[in-house]
């Protein structure tokens, strides 16, 4: 299993978006864990620290806020 790292502002198409192929011709079928970052410039910084860490250190950050990996469900964006 590929792990994914990305920013955005709707989650939801996004993921779904990636479902469909529409980014890659594979991608991610769920979500795992979130953060949110109201701060653009913040989120990016964010997003390059989590592409630097290793699988296993994501795996571990991944596990603190969802042990079993279960698919986070996602509410429309307002």
């Amino acid at each position: 299993m590929t792990l994914y790292v990305g920013i955005t502002n709707d989650p939801i198409q996004c993921l779904e978006q990636h479902k469909l192929g529409a980014v890659f011709p594979y991608g991610p079928d769920k979500m795992v864990f979130l953060e949110e970052r109201q701060d653009p410039i913040a989120a990016i910084e964010r997003e390059k620290q989590l592409n630097r860490m290793s699988r296993l250190e994501k795996e571990v950050l991944i596990n603190q806020q969802n042990p079993n990996w279960l698919s986070i469900p996602l509410l429309p964006v307002h």
